[in-house]
């Protein structure tokens, strides 16, 4: 899937939680020709920001012969050392330092990414530039486990953006055992982390940009059913659902190479018939919390490929409505705030196929 340098930036803002942070960085497609130049755009303005203000600091217990005692004095230590006649004393103490997980994880991954082919000079030199800036940081390899050990308070919310961007490099960073250096994969072209991240980023668009319904957030389902299941019935979680007292939407989202298959018998194309039944699912259990429902079926494309389309499915509407990322931000925007039309539109069954089409 093709996706403009500019929306992946605004997807991931909106999906992180950072939607504020949306003008941190100027990303324009002149500015930024690939997904690893963005990143690295954004990684140098987050780790300045973080310079400018100061590096967190973290305590560390040490060890060392003073002057003047601080801390715990080693009685015992001392005494049979024999540094008594010099004056000293052994004491143990906590001293802060820089050298803390979450600045070594910034500052490896700004040194690996300077190490990707064809990134600017400039943005070459401005990776380089936060490492050199960071001496009192040890240079320690990361591993995936590093991202789940970091904790941060709330105090230390500054450090969540660069912290987001590091985790995703780490994934899509790959070694060049041939030329010593790294290798940048995309993952527009993976359908599974586009589909987590289109989710994610239409979750928290609604969650932000809507005022008609007041929870916005995934749902587990019960199944209606008789009978005893052994635990056989897969679980029914959906992507997004819209509830205010009475009403509820809904919401699949779908992120695919090609959404629609040939029919059979050489038929016109069609949706996956997996989307169509999981939705029905969703549809035909959600009936027994007795709220009006209705569905949406959205499609993540990079080209004009799924008709907009309105029916009316178990009694319920249901609509078929696709986004195009491959179109400039200006024009994405619209078409999600028409999106938020259309479902605000479901509370009193207005919306229509026009409007829809408007999507």
């Amino acid at each position: 899937m093709q996706v403009r340098v500019e929306n992946l930036y605004f997807l991931l803002c909106y999906a992180w939680g950072h939607f504020e942070e949306r003008d941190l960085v100027e990303i324009a497609a002149d500015d930024a020709r690939t997904a690893e130049e963005l990143f690295a755009r954004v990684l140098v303005t987050a780790s300045r920001r973080l310079l400018r203000q100061r590096l967190d600091r973290g305590y560390r217990a040490d060890v060392d012969d003073l002057r003047r005692p601080r801390g715990k004095i080693h009685f015992a230590r001392t005494a049979a050392r024999g540094v008594e006649v010099r004056g000293v004393l052994e004491c143990g103490f906590d001293d802060t330092t820089e050298d803390v997980l979450h600045n070594r994880i910034i500052k490896a991954t700004v040194k690996r990414l300077a190490m990707v082919d064809g990134l600017s000079k400039e943005l070459r030199h401005g990776l380089l530039t936060i490492a050199r800036e960071m001496p009192t940081v040890a240079d320690v390899p990361i591993s995936a486990q590093a991202f789940q050990r970091v904790q941060l308070h709330s105090n230390l919310r500054r450090y969540r953006l660069a912290l987001n961007v590091c985790a995703l490099l780490h994934r899509c960073l790959l070694p060049d055992e041939r030329t010593g250096r790294w290798q940048f994969r995309s993952f527009a072209g993976d359908e599974r982390e586009m589909g987590l991240l289109f989710e994610s980023f239409v979750r928290e668009f609604l969650a932000r940009e809507q005022r008609v319904f007041p929870k916005v957030e995934r749902t587990r389902i019960r199944w209606v059913v008789e009978g005893e299941t052994n635990g056989l019935l897969p679980g029914l979680n959906t992507d997004i659902t819209l509830r205010l007292p009475g009403h509820a939407v809904v919401v699949e989202t779908k992120c695919y190479g090609a959404p629609l298959v040939s029919g059979q018998f050489g038929n016109s194309a069609t949706l996956r018939s997996k989307d169509v039944c999981q939705l029905v699912a969703y549809l035909a259990n959600f009936r027994a919390a007795g709220d009006r429902l209705a569905g949406v079926l959205l499609y993540a494309v990079d080209r004009p490929t799924v008709p907009p389309t309105r029916m009316r499915l178990l009694g319920h509407d249901v609509y078929v409505l696709e986004l195009n990322l491959n179109q400039p931000w200006q024009e994405l925007d619209r078409a999600l705030h028409d999106l938020v039309e259309v479902l605000a539109a479901t509370e009193s069954g207005e919306a229509s196929h026009p409007h829809a089409a408007a999507v």
